[in-house]
Order: structure tokens, then C-alpha cells, then sequence
């Protein structure tokens, strides 16, 4: 496990005072992603309780430079409320997907771009990344859903019977 030590100094930074010149200077010396990321993320939360457009700002500008898929995952959580950006929401989702390494981090990440366009009506995008998630409960479950509204039952039974075999306890919510 990578533990980091972090040491401050006194003094502000070109500019900088307080939270955002001690993040500033432990940046500039983490080279781990997943600390890294826990610090941004960190950023990340405080901007959203303040200025949520201030925020999805910044979550823009880590897309080229950040390497973290849970910072990109729970951005895109916090960004997926409908008061703040759920099209930034999808793109987070997507980005985490792609950094995943892991089989089901990858389709947790994809199912959940899905469940945000199917909540905002992109249904045929939804089902794309759904399809993709296959194997992921909520994915399943999701597009079961989906399915038995659009008329599909035999299709809409078949994901169901797969998201209550991949998660205990999913046959009450079925």
C-alpha cells in the first residue's frame, strides 16, 4: 500500500493562502494517481458545496492530466444530480470506465453513464451502455426495466434473471 507524508509550510504560494496553497504544494509532490486523485477530489467536493459550475469547471480540466478512475466515478456521481451537469455526469462515468482496469469497476462505471441518459430520455444511448455493462446488477436491472416498457417482456424477464443471479437479495427489488 503507497502511504504519502505530507509537510506544509507557513507560507503562501504565488498567490495562494490557506486550503488551496497546502493542496497546491502537496500536488506538486504526489506522483501516485490514486492520492492525487484523493486530493483533487477532495477540491472537487468543496467547489461543488460552493459553485457547482466553478466545479465542473475543474472536472474539465482533469480529463487530460488525471489517471484516477474513482475520481472520474465519483465526480460523475455528485455530477449526475439534476442541479448540476449530467452530461459532464456521463463523461466522467466514460472517462472512469476507460482508466478501469478491473472487469467490474469498468461496468459499474458504464452502467451508470447508461442510468444517466436513460433519466434524461436517451433511451436507444442508454441501452447501448447498458448492453455493455452487461453482468453489472444494476445494468441489469436497469434494462430490464427498460425493456418491459418498450414491450419486450420475454427480453426484459432474461435481465432480470440475470441481475438476481449476480446479486443477492435482487429478487425483491425485481
Amino acid at each position: 500500500m503507497h502511504e504519502t507524508t505530507y509537510s506544509f509550510s507557513a507560507a503562501p504560494r504565488s498567490g495562494y493562502t490557506g486550503r488551496a496553497a497546502r493542496l497546491s504544494e502537496a500536488l506538486a509532490k504526489e506522483t501516485d494517481f490514486v492520492s492525487r486523485g484523493e486530493l483533487l477530489l477532495g477540491k472537487f467536493i468543496r467547489l461543488m458545496e460552493k459553485d457547482k459550475s466553478a466545479a465542473t469547471a475543474f472536472a474539465d480540466s482533469l480529463f487530460l492530466t488525471e489517471r484516477s478512475p474513482r475520481l472520474f466515478l465519483t465526480m460523475g456521481y455528485y455530477l449526475m444530480d439534476p442541479k448540476a451537469d449530467r452530461d459532464r455526469a456521463v463523461k466522467c462515468f466514460l472517462r472512469s470506465a476507460d482508466l478501469s482496469t478491473g472487469r467490474y469497476e469498468k461496468a459499474q462505471a458504464i452502467a451508470m453513464a447508461g442510468t444517466v441518459l436513460e433519466e434524461q430520455g436517451k433511451r436507444d444511448e442508454a441501452k447501448r451502455y447498458l448492453a455493455m455493462a452487461a453482468g453489472d446488477p444494476d445494468a441489469d436491472m436497469l434494462m430490464g426495466k427498460i425493456l418491459w416498457e418498450e414491450g419486450k417482456h420475454p427480453e426484459a424477464i432474461d435481465a432480470y434473471v440475470t441481475c438476481a443471479a449476480h446479486m443477492p437479495g435482487a429478487r425483491a427489488q425485481v
